[in-house]
């Protein structure tokens, strides 16, 4: 049974179904629930279940009770109600083990006669879809897009969480704004609702066709979910953030067709984020979250300029609108010239308010451009005092010159950082490519991985140090085994090697340990785990048997990492300028 169509609000196929077992008890406000928690207020009825807000009686703590609208324990429980059991045991047991930043704390699970209860952490907030409704209908404008891409960048963070999560990844498969709180503390993201979320690869099924329309992606359409479909949901948030335009199905319109004075560069990030096909996204939520970041200081200045240009508008309309007067309606002026007393053939000419060229007199406006010409004059005073002011000449000075040194110190750890790479593609071989090193130093010819060995300046400009040294590269495509050749000197000191999946996770491992021209090895517990510089090591004892070549499956695999734990002087792996993969 396909419900996608139908669940637009309620997040839940239930909408497909005329249930009769629906109870139409309520919890009014100021009951005792469950002996424990105080009822304040119902927050929403819809979907599955009906929120109410709550204190824990025990802590005082404010909390978010979710109740199961129909009752599925008993002998007269259809099949849709036992669907509805279902998800809710499963929600159950995946909060209770879930601790992620931005995900409200579990507390508490029951069963109120017939109907599970879930008991969470309240947030005091407002969900992102009223937030920007409100915004349009009180103030007449969308979200400002430096707030909705910080906004965006949060949520992204929650998701990665979710998508690194061990044993198993966690999908969403509901990212949209009603499911979105904005916390009225500090504007902190908070993502609720995981009434359709699943573990990958989990004894749940992920190929019901459930989600919400508008904010499911194709492949949500056909059952088939994976980390990149809350990629696309997150992306049509966005978008409705910054248009204000509720998102049809499987139809985004681009964003620079809507809002003209959008940068180029945030449309192009939302348009790939909400491809239809899921290889033409980014390739993880990480991607997508990063993009962004390198918008927010562009978005920062342009915000601070729009903010300028109105605080303008609002100085200019203070000194109230022009009235501009027609011929007839000048007033008639008499001076005194020689001491006879005449009428003026143009009266107003005499106060400068006259206007030759129009048939008009302003009252206003010459006003607001004395005014304005003034302001611009004091201005135009004080920077002439302050260049014949040597203190602020000499600030001048400092300060450029801390910002070049400043400027300078970057782009050598730029070039550093490069020069690391070029180093370690010179050890993996030309059709590898790096996309991290640390560590890597020459010496007469050979390469050598030690950071203790480096030169001093390379050091510093190395930090923060992680805290394993060796290189990340990209596997061409179609590479299915990795062989490692002999290193250029019989040094005993072991190191690790892994081929890593698109999201970091570990396929293959292994420590090897160079040993008379041949290879020992020592078998690692790194499967199914997630790995970078900072993962910490310990290597195994190896075995007694030497082998003459040593090699890694990678037919999975989309990167091949090598770590080597930071070793004392003069410890070091060296390697051959050839490619040792």
């Amino acid at each position: 049974m396909l419900c996608i169509a139908n669940i637009a609000r309620q997040g839940s196929p239930q909408a497909c179904a005329n249930y009769s077992n629906v109870s139409q008890s309520t919890l009014s406000a100021g009951a005792v629930f469950h002996e424990h928690y105080q009822i304040i207020r119902a927050i929403r009825s819809g979907g599955m279940g009906e929120v109410y807000r709550a204190i824990d009686k025990r802590t005082g703590l404010a909390v978010a009770i979710k109740r199961m609208l129909v009752e599925a324990y008993g002998d007269g429980a259809d099949e849709s109600a036992l669907y509805q059991a279902a998800r809710f045991e499963e929600e159950c047991k995946l909060l209770q083990n879930l601790r992620v930043p931005g995900v409200p704390t579990f507390v508490d699970s029951f069963l109120d006669g017939d109907r599970r209860v879930i008991v969470m952490e309240f947030i005091e907030g407002v969900d992102l879809e009223k937030q920007v409704m409100d915004q349009i209908g009180l103030a007449g404008a969308d979200l400002p897009a430096l707030q909705a891409v910080e906004y965006t960048i949060q949520v992204a963070k929650i998701l990665e969480y979710l998508h690194a999560h061990r044993p198993r990844p966690i999908i969403h498969r509901d990212v949209k704004p009603a499911n979105i709180i904005v916390r009225h503390q500090d504007n902190a993201i908070y993502l609720v609702d995981f009434g359709l979320a699943r573990e990958v690869g989990g004894s749940a099924s992920t190929k019901t066709a459930v989600g919400t329309v508008g904010y499911a992606p194709l492949e949500q359409y056909r059952g088939r979910p994976t980390t990149r479909t809350d990629q696309y949901s997150l992306g049509v948030t966005l978008h409705f953030m910054l248009s204000g335009q509720q998102p049809l199905p499987l139809q985004i319109e681009p964003l620079d067709k809507i809002k003209k004075d959008l940068p180029h560069e945030l449309c192009w990030v939302v348009r790939k984020a909400t491809q239809q096909e899921q290889e033409d996204r980014f390739d993880s939520v990480y991607d997508f979250r990063r993009e962004l970041e390198k918008l927010v200081p562009a978005l920062q200045q342009h915000q601070k300029n729009q903010e300028l240009q109105d605080q303008a508008k609002d100085r200019i309309s203070l000194m109230g609108p022009t009235e501009e007067l027609t011929q007839e309606e000048r007033p008639t002026q008499r001076v005194k010239i020689e001491g006879i007393h005449k009428e003026a053939e143009d009266p107003m000419k005499d106060f400068g308010l006259y206007h030759p060229l129009q048939n008009t007199i302003s009252l206003q406006s010459d006003f607001q451009r004395q005014a304005m010409a003034a302001e611009n004059q004091q201005r135009k005073g004080s920077v002439d005092l302050d260049r014949h002011d040597p203190g602020k000449t000499h600030k001048m000075i400092l300060t450029v010159s801390i910002i070049l040194l400043v400027a300078g110190i970057c782009a050598l750890y730029f070039l550093n950082g490069q020069q690391q790479r070029q180093i370690a593609t010179s050890v993996a071989g030309p059709r590898y490519k790096v996309v991290e090193a640390h560590g890597f130093y020459r010496s007469s010819g050979k390469v050598g991985l030690n950071r203790e060995k480096m030169g001093t300046l390379e050091y510093l400009l190395s930090f923060p140090h992680p805290a394993n040294d060796g290189y990340l590269a990209t596997l061409p495509k179609a590479t299915r085994r990795l062989t490692f050749s002999n290193l250029p000197e019989n040094n005993p000191v072991p190191f690790f090697v892994a081929t890593l999946d698109e999201h970091g996770i570990v396929v293959t491992s292994k420590w090897l340990q160079a040993d008379k021209g041949g290879w020992r090895e020592a078998p690692t517990a790194y499967r199914k785990v997630h790995v970078d510089f900072n993962s910490p090591l310990a290597a195994p004892p190896f075995g007694a048997q030497v082998k003459t070549t040593a090699a890694l499956d990678c037919t999975k695999a989309s990167y091949a990492v090598i770590f080597l734990l930071p070793q004392p002087a003069p410890e070091s792996l060296i390697f051959y300028e050839v490619g040792s993969l």
